[in-house]
Parts: structure tokens; C-alpha cells; sequence
């Protein structure tokens, strides 16, 4: 017989081991039990931005056509509203409300598609990951507020000038507060 604990050899009749002095009571081997099986769940963390671009393709596309509208409102004023003739001429026959008031919903309109399009840009800031589409659609939003209100006061600016003072502001830059009733 040899000792479970060291190996040395001891007779059949002691109890301690002569070299590390451990027991020797032989007993029976406990009964071997097999693990348990646990289900373990493994849990891979995923990026948290997903990658679903319907924020950043909105951003892109209401900066675009605040852009849009800014330009479609312009060319409005100059060919519509105010014709080259009753630019650059003395005499001024009043457009009529309803010219007057469209291309002011287009810089209304563009403006606030403008801030929308920067409110979609930073949603999917927020909850996609970066592309280009956000920046693009951010940088479009920015330029549509920016343009739309400035046209829109020079709009208004002239509206008011040309219903209390008679003058256009484009005869004002171009030289003179003439009236526009000579």
C-alpha cells in the first residue's frame, strides 16, 4: 500500500504515514459526481449605434430642400414679384398680396426645414453611427436657416419700404432713395 498523499510506501496495518504524516484511513472513495451543466449566456456587448441611416437621410434631404426653397424664393422674387421692369423703372404697380406672401412661405417653409434638419442630425448623432450623410445633412440645414432668413429680412425690408416710403431697396443700392412714384 502507498500513501495517497506522498506515495511513500507504508504497511498494511498503520494508521499515519511515516514520512508526511497524513492518514491513512482507507475509505471508501466518495462517489465522483459529474458537474453540473449551467447555461451560461454569453453576452457579446454589440456596438450601441446602430447602423440604420433613416435619421441621417432625413437630415440630408430637409437640408437640401431648405437650400432649395432659398433659391426657388429668390428666383421668385427677381422674375415674379418684381419683374426687371418695375425694377429699374420709376413707376411701380403693386404685386398683389399673393405674390407677395409665396416666396415668404418658401423662406418660412425653408427655414424651418432647415432647423428640423439639424434636429435629424443630431438624433442620428445620437443613436447611428457617424457618416457622411449626417454631416452633409447638418452643414445643409445650417446653410438653408442661415440664407432663407437673410433673403427673407431683405425681403420684408423691401416689402416695408415699398408700401410706407415708396422706395425699392434695389434703387437704394443701386444709388438714391427715389421713390417710386415720379
Amino acid at each position: 500500500m502507498f500513501c495517497p498523499n506522498c506515495g511513500a510506501k507504508v504497511d498494511e496495518d498503520q494508521s499515519f504515514c511515516t514520512k508526511c504524516g497524513s492518514s491513512l484511513n482507507v475509505s471508501s472513495p466518495p462517489p465522483q459526481t459529474s458537474p453540473q451543466k449551467t447555461n451560461i449566456e454569453t453576452i457579446i456587448p454589440s456596438d450601441t449605434k446602430s447602423e440604420s441611416k433613416d435619421e441621417s437621410i432625413k437630415a440630408l434631404v430637409m437640408g437640401v430642400i431648405s437650400c432649395i426653397l432659398a433659391l426657388i424664393g429668390g428666383i421668385l422674387i427677381r422674375y415674379w414679384v418684381y419683374p426687371t421692369s418695375y425694377i429699374y423703372a420709376y413707376y411701380y404697380e403693386s404685386p398683389g398680396l399673393v405674390k407677395l406672401f409665396i416666396p415668404l412661405t418658401c423662406f418660412i417653409v425653408g427655414v424651418v426645414l432647415g432647423q428640423l434638419a439639424r434636429k435629424a442630425s443630431n438624433e442620428a448623432r445620437a443613436f447611428e453611427s457617424e457618416n457622411a450623410m449626417e454631416k452633409v445633412g447638418r452643414v445643409f440645414g445650417i446653410i438653408g436657416i442661415v440664407v432663407n432668413a437673410v433673403i427673407m429680412a431683405f425681403y420684408l425690408l423691401d416689402i416695408i419700404l415699398r408700401i410706407f416710403l415708396g422706395i425699392s431697396l434695389a434703387g437704394v443700392f443701386r444709388g438714391g432713395l427715389r421713390t417710386l412714384y415720379y
